[in-house]
């Protein structure tokens, strides 16, 4: 249902060592329609790790990427109204939508509704002024040609006083500085938000949000 409307897709799984009944779900999957890549880490990765991880296996011949964590959920028509931007120029290499943040925010509701493409470096100037927040979190059909092995998309994390948890931000606002950025006006995306997440444990509680935002 997700690549309704698409010439060819592929889910890409990556298992970060988990201990519970994860293999045995990806495996019931294994002849789906859509192909199913599974890949599984030897050991427990950070976040930042796992991450950087999963965009390696994207495909090659792929022309876009969408990381989605395993407790977030798209909408079925996400990736058919994201590529129907896309497409239209390719230049753009980024398309966002608007999400529910943990405040109960819709994201993105500030940019106007009657433009959905926008130069990629007034976007990004328009963020850090916090007109919007449109470029916060990991929610963006990517287009592959971004990826650049063997650096890792989502940084490394090195050097003191680094980035904490928005390394997913730092890598949509490089992204605007080659090139233009797509937005859906619609939530096409289900943050989930509970307890045992790493915003709830550590981001919120930690206020790493606010300590990331001057390294941006």
């Amino acid at each position: 249902e997700f690549f309704s409307g698409v010439k060819s897709g592929k889910v890409v799984v990556l298992d970060n060592a988990s201990t519970d009944a994860t293999p045995d779900i990806i495996r019931a999957y294994a002849n789906a329609r859509v192909p199913v890549l599974a890949a599984r880490n030897t050991s427990t990765l950070s976040m930042l790790a796992n991450w950087n991880a999963a965009v390696a296996l994207v495909p090659k011949t792929a022309q876009y990427f969408w990381l989605l964590c395993a407790d977030d959920t798209l909408a079925p028509h996400a990736i058919t109204c994201a590529l129907k931007i896309a497409e239209t120029d390719r230049r753009i290499l980024l398309v966002g939508c608007q999400w529910r943040a943990y405040n109960d925010e819709i994201v993105g509701h500030e940019l106007p509704r009657a433009k959905s493409i926008f130069e990629g470096k007034e976007i990004l100037r328009s963020y850090l002024r916090r007109e919007h927040a449109a470029l916060a979190g990991p929610h963006m059909l990517v287009r592959r040609c971004l990826l650049n092995p063997p650096l890792p998309y989502y940084g490394d994390g090195g050097g003191a006083g680094g980035i904490v948890v928005s390394f997913d931000t730092e890598a949509n606002l490089r992204a605007c500085v080659r090139g233009l950025f797509g937005f859906v006006h619609a939530e096409l995306v289900h943050w989930r938000q509970h307890p045992g997440s790493a915003t709830s444990t550590s981001s919120l509680k930690m206020r790493l949000f606010d300590a990331d935002w001057p390294l941006l």
